[in-house]
């Protein structure tokens, strides 16, 4: 039994990782059939029973913790939701909704299959035939009795459907059995469903969550869906205490040794049942290890900063796509270099456009520049307005705005490189993504964010110019976690720019290593080579730097400290990414994979 103990905790990855991928495929499926609640554990649990009714009993078989009334009260509220019909007060079966239902679930695992890039041909069918080979041994077993495994067994895909599919459902197969080996490792005790969950649950291990060491705990952490309150914990525990296995003070449980070798001789014969029937070789025990190993790393969950690297390439394919129209059209009202972007705040900012507001934006400008640049809007005529107050558009501004954003817009309208709902779920998994940006905490200030988002394009845009907007925000927002990141140093923003390039690793371009380089390379923000000159000595004298014959290099402190700031930037960049479940993550790096591959076809 030794050799086969780590399959437990590798299987449930392995379901884990297979259902991360499948549940983007599968969730809009039941949003669309208006999947409600355990709508589709009813649906199939009916199913698996015909032609009998189903009852609360036959559901309690999958299931023993739950209170007999709820699980009537879920089955009533299907049979509300026309999932199910009564055919009398407590028995049910299934409406026509309710088979499509219970069809459809499994059929759209299928087709999530498909388009899951995992192993190779080879190894999926090896793992596949060492895992049907003890689902069928798990059949054959004198012991336990596996109403779960049988019922499990209903939903087999056959022998034709994708390898992955069928990989999926043998793991659920024997999911199944191991919880027909636990009901009967623990009913030997004389203890009702939830007596013993109540009792493990205390206990701590083996379960879900943390321990729990009150009756009105356990109520709290289950009862939403087993249906007992807390007076019924409380008697299961007195019960289990009774027995010597728990200890009472003050309302708080906690396990006695007798309690922890009660429950682990449990566990141990719940192994012992579960892999009795299991006969791999050594060879085989090792194989099947190897390929399940194989299959989660191939499975797993992208790393954000691949998420994010995609991210941003996606948006550089976008921008291709409409950058030169917008430069052309730029050109024909008349914009000079600086003035569209300064031109559409001051259409859209509410209060128009101010020097300060564009340096907390952009805090590597230099101010007389940004101001400058400003009072050259309105002397030709796109902003009116005057320092400090700032600028508003004027109508041929605005104007102007329109048809240079129209015309980049445009570009993309009707562009379809990938069906338009699958555009559309990008969009929806992306607007999530921001909202949890736009909500985080940390850093508190996002004005290059906030900015971006006052330039969101409505519903009615073409759906590849909104993704270009999201994608937009994220990527300002990253600008906004790096500030955040740097600016404890006490270095002001042009001087912590040229610093980085120096630096010259996630920046753009090729590294510089002289004052001169560095103000021909960042020109446009406004700087000159006597101004660099006087930040990289400061850097120098800080440390970050040496310089030799007016070149400057990296200190090894330099390093540490641009190394430091790098990584506080994806602390504060990546903690709200947890605004999207696994599975979205999943199908985000997905979809952007698809896209960019479409579009970098279709540019070249």
């Amino acid at each position: 039994m030794e050799r086969y103990q780590w399959y437990t905790a590798a299987s449930q990855q392995l379901a884990t990782d297979i259902n991360n991928h499948y549940l983007p495929g599968i969730m809009p499926l039941l949003q669309e059939m208006d999947v409600q609640g355990g709508d589709t554990l009813v649906a199939q649990t009916a199913l698996s029973a015909a032609p009998q009714p189903l009852t609360a009993a036959v559901h309690l078989e999958r299931t023993p913790y739950q209170s007999a009334d709820s699980v009537l009260t879920r089955l009533s509220g299907a049979a509300e939701r026309g999932v199910l019909e009564t055919v009398t007060d407590k028995t049910f079966r299934l409406t026509e909704k309710g088979e499509k239902i219970a069809h459809a679930v499994p059929a759209a695992a299928v087709t999530a299959a498909q388009a899951v890039q995992w192993l190779s041909l080879d190894d999926a069918e090896n793992l596949a035939h060492l895992l049907r080979r003890m689902v069928d041994a798990s059949l054959s077993a004198a012991e336990p009795a596996h109403p779960n495994l049988n019922r499990s067994r209903f939903y087999d895909p056959g022998p034709d459907a994708p390898a992955l599919e069928r990989l999926r459902r043998y793991l659920n197969d024997l999911n199944a059995f191991r919880d027909d080996a636990h009901i009967a490792a623990w009913q030997a005790y004389d203890l009702a469903g939830y007596e013993w969950e109540a009792f493990s649950h205390v206990h701590g291990e083996y379960v879900f969550g943390d321990p729990v060491a009150t009756a009105a705990a356990l109520a709290e952490k289950l009862s939403s869906f087993r249906g007992y309150d807390a007076a019924a914990y409380e008697g299961a525990l007195q019960k289990v205490a009774e027995r010597g296995w728990l200890e009472a003070e003050n309302g708080r449980y906690t396990v006695t040794a007798e309690g922890r070798q009660v429950r682990d001789a449990v566990e141990m014969e719940t192994d012992r049942l579960f892999f009795a029937p299991w006969n791999l070789t050594d060879g085989e025990v090792s194989e099947m290890k190897s390929l399940m190993s194989a299959l989660h790393d191939t499975l797993k969950p992208p790393e954000l900063k691949d998420v994010w690297r995609l991210l941003s390439d996606t948006q550089q394919v976008i921008a291709q796509r409409y950058w030169p129209t917008l430069q052309k059209k730029a050109e024909e009202v008349g914009f000079a270099v600086s003035d569209l972007m300064l031109t559409r705040r001051a259409a859209q900012m509410p209060g128009g456009v101010s020097p300060g507001y564009v340096q907390a934006v952009i805090p590597y400008m230099k101010p007389e520049t940004v101001a400058e640049r400003l009072a050259g809007t309105a002397a030709r005529g796109f902003t009116t307005g005057s320092l400090p107050d700032g600028y508003t558009a004027t109508e041929r501004g605005q104007a102007a705005v329109a048809a240079v954003m129209g015309a980049a817009a445009s570009t993309l309208t009707g562009l379809t490189p990938l069906p338009l709902s699958a555009l559309e779920r990008l969009v929806g998994v992306l607007q999530k993504l921001c909202q949890g940006l736009a909500t985080a905490e940390q850093p508190e200030a996002k004005p290059a964010l906030s900015d971006s988002r006052h330039f969101r394009p409505d519903d009615e845009a073409p759906v590849l110019w909104r993704i270009n907007g999201c994608l937009i925000e994220v990527i300002n927002f990253r600008d906004d976690a790096h500030v955040a990141a740097w600016q404890p140093y006490g270095l002001p923003g042009y001087q912590w720019e040229a610093f980085s390039h120096v630096w010259g690793q996630n920046v753009w371009g090729d590294p510089v290593a002289t004052a001169t380089a560095v103000a021909e390379k960042l020109a446009f923000r406004g700087y000159d080579a006597s101004e660099y000159t006087a930040a990289l000595q400061d850097c120098c004298q800080r440390g970050l730097l040496m310089e030799k014959d007016n070149t400057y290099t990296v200190t090894e402190k330099g390093q540490q400290l641009r190394q430091e700031a790098e990584m506080a930037t994806d602390d504060l960049f990546f903690a709200p990414w947890s605004a999207l479940y696994v599975p979205e993550l999943i199908e985000l790096y997905r979809l952007l994979g698809e896209l960019y591959t479409a579009l970098q076809a279709s540019n070249d």
